[in-house]
């Protein structure tokens, strides 16, 4: 499956289980998840790689981060990635 139509995907399941969701590509720093969501009070964020796409340096900075504070961060490469933390 291709990356946009894997985000529609997961926006749409996120807020069909009653989560908050914003896509950040495009407006964010470098290393910013693609999408940021709060499910049932629970900080998620979604780093969205198909094909032979890969994490680089700085969204690997910026897992740790978010995981030392707490969150939660997830690699999609399909929507069942997802649905296990939501």
């Amino acid at each position: 499956m291709r990356a946009p139509a894997l985000r529609r995907r997961i926006v749409e399941y996120v807020r069909s289980q009653g989560g908050w969701i914003v896509a950040t590509t495009g407006v964010a720093q470098a290393g910013t998840p693609d999408l940021i969501a709060c499910v049932h009070g629970r900080f998620l964020a979604i780093e969205i790689k198909t094909g032979r796409d890969a994490m680089s340096k700085r969204q690997g900075i910026e897992r740790e981060r978010i995981e030392r504070a707490g969150g939660t961060y997830v690699v999609a490469e399909e929507l069942s990635d997802v649905a296990g933390y939501v």
